[in-house]
């Protein structure tokens, strides 16, 4: 059947078919799929850079809270962890707190309770008008020094007339209290 030989059109043409075939089998089975594994790689390589810069910045926060922490433990002014439930130490402490800069009923208190791994975290909520950023600030000051293990969480500060002027203040916010659970 193909006893002739083939013209010399019928071999550039058979040669061209020969040449596409082989291109197209190359984009098929090689250039399109490394293609798509480079994008994908391109993609990890994002997403693993976005990890290593949080990862970077808990790194770092970590040793500004660890030296922040030595600088305190250095200055002697370690404060306690007491065992479970340090509530009925803390609740004369806040009514003297509030009793001191405030008037009669005008704080309010709320409590909630966590627990993880052995340490209670005992969040209190509070709300409270002053007659002066003065007053707040000093309420705001010895509730953060009870000497317990305690970091306020949440504040804000509003006047009463919602004048910056205005001497009368209303503050909100929470403090957590950490304890270790026996």
């Amino acid at each position: 059947m193909l006893t002739r030989p083939f013209t010399k059109r019928e071999k550039i043409l058979l040669l061209l078919l020969a040449t596409i075939i082989v291109a197209a089998a190359y984009l098929l089975l090689v250039h399109y799929p490394v293609e798509r594994e480079l994008a994908e790689i391109e993609a990890e390589m994002q997403s693993v850079q976005s990890e290593l810069t949080a990862a970077e910045a808990v790194s770092e926060r970590y040793a500004a809270m660890s030296a922040e922490l030595g600088e305190r433990l250095a200055d002697g002014a370690e404060a306690e962890m007491p065992d479970y439930d340090n509530m009925p130490a803390l609740m004369p402490l806040f009514d003297k707190i509030f009793k001191t800069y405030t008037t009669e009923d005008s704080y309010s208190l709320s409590f909630s309770t966590t627990s993880d791994d052995g340490v209670v975290s005992r969040t209190v909520s509070f709300a409270f008008r002053c007659a002066d950023w003065d007053d707040a600030r000093a309420i705001l000051s010895e509730l953060n020094d009870t000497g317990y293990l305690s970091q306020m969480n949440s504040l804000t500060a509003v006047p009463t007339d919602r004048s910056l002027a205005a001497d009368a203040l209303t503050v909100t916010g929470s403090i957590t209290f950490y304890e270790l659970e026996y």
